[in-house]
């Protein structure tokens, strides 16, 4: 299954539903959370984690991941593997040219000192980045 395309530095989401094969395809909790490994075109794994659930007030079954396409990821496809109990499913996704590891600015402030004039902006990965003397 194509999981769609996205660039370095966004957030990419992941999700897995856990039927049961012996129940007609109904919801089901597995007894411990689903895994997902992530390879990329080079067959190196890049990520390995467990998913944790949605709400498990409104239902079982569902499950999801939110990946920063950080440093460890690279331009080009990579595949998904998700376990669950004794079941697995294979799926894939690209990564287009463009973007940056560190990801998007979600804050920023305008600093004007005495020497200079600053932009601070905190991106999504956490990493504060000043830039001086700004134009408009």
């Amino acid at each position: 299954m194509y999981l769609g395309a996205a660039q370095l530095g966004e957030r990419f989401p992941i999700g897995a539903f856990c039927d049961s094969a012996f129940a007609g395809g109904a919801a089901v909790s597995p007894a411990s959370a689903p895994t997902i490994t992530v390879w990329n075109d080079a067959g190196s794994v890049v990520y390995q984690g467990a998913i944790p659930p949605v709400d498990l007030t409104a239902g079982q079954g569902l499950f999801s991941r939110t990946l920063h396409l950080g440093p460890a990821f690279s331009v080009g496809r990579h595949a998904v593997k998700v376990d669950y109990g004794t079941r697995s499913a294979i799926a894939h996704f690209e990564i287009l040219p463009g973007g940056s590891t560190d990801g998007a600015v979600i804050a920023i402030a305008y600093v004007d000192r005495p020497h200079a004039r600053f932009v601070v902006q905190q991106l999504d990965s956490g990493r504060i980045v000043r830039g001086r003397e700004p134009r408009v």
